[in-house]
């Protein structure tokens, strides 16, 4: 019974794969981190499935136990994933492991073995489409920076403005480097105009429908929220009262070009963020 609900349960984690990504799960006896044959299988059915590529690896546990307790066996689950698949020949430098511990329950309430074993798990997630860590836009234009753009008289409230040339590591809501130049042109004008309220709004591209995106620093699908929080949090971190600052996540819900993106200018166009403007 227990092989029949782990498969089950692996076969709707394929299925159910995230858009620009693809996910297997394995799940765990109580109170253990050592895979078992059935799981094995699983993971030697798809070896030729998973890519040499960056594997993201997280462990899971059970609401049953402390705190400290589950985020170790967590760690452990998730090491014991990550030993099995190099024991196969995959790099170690490969692996990004993290440790939710009980954090992240499918089923808050398992008392029962069934929903127990749902939440027991480790969850293996790769990308499935290359996603370039920097994006590059051919021929864009100079334009005016943003702190430029927000002090020009025409821009009142309820305009919109994009960030230009904010870019993120693809997949996640880590900022680049470059970045910085948009987001100290941004913070300037927050503190030479103090009256000045903004809601950040962040978009994606390359989904059907208006899904929004696997972060995979979170394994939440909230990618344009997660990104527009990063600036909200640096803007914050620089002394912006919070008050002044709202953000938001729209998903692919209004895409600038419908779906499928005809080309990258039309996906950069819709990966980006916006600053509404509240009050001047």
């Amino acid at each position: 019974m227990k092989k029949l609900i782990a498969f089950f349960l692996f076969i709707l984690s394929v299925l159910g794969s995230f858009g620009q990504s693809q996910k297997i799960v394995v799940h765990f006896p109580f109170d253990s981190y050592a895979l078992t044959d059935s799981e094995v299988k699983i993971l030697d059915s798809f070896i030729n499935t998973i890519p040499k590529t960056a594997l993201f690896i997280s462990g899971h546990t059970d609401s049953k136990g402390s705190n400290e307790y589950n985020n170790l066996l967590s760690k452990r689950r998730a090491d014991a994933v990550k030993n099995y698949l190099a024991a196969q020949a995959y790099p170690s430098s490969l692996f990004k492991i993290n440790a939710f511990g009980e954090k992240q329950l499918i089923d808050p309430d398992d008392e029962d073995e069934e929903k127990g074993l749902i939440n027991r798990r480790v969850e293996i997630i790769w990308l499935t489409g290359k996603i370039p860590e920097k994006i590059i836009v051919k021929n864009a234009p100079e334009g005016r920076s943003i702190q430029e753009q927000i002090e020009d008289t025409t821009t009142v409230a309820g305009s919109t403005l994009v960030l230009q040339n904010l870019n993120f590591v693809g997949g996640r809501h880590r900022l680049l480097r470059s970045s910085y130049i948009p987001l100290k042109s941004l913070l300037a004008a927050m503190k030479d105009n103090p009256k000045l309220k903004i809601s950040i709004e962040g978009h994606i591209c390359c989904l059907p429908g208006p899904s929004d995106g696997l972060d995979l620093d979170t394994y939440t699908e909230d990618l344009s929220y997660q990104r527009a929080k990063a600036i909200y949090e640096y803007l914050s971190y620089m002394g912006i009262d919070r008050g002044r600052i709202q953000f938001k996540g729209f998903g692919h819900s209004a895409p600038l070009f419908p779906y499928p993106e005809q080309n990258p200018e039309e996906q950069t166009a819709n990966r980006r963020v916006e600053i509404r403007i509240l009050e001047k």
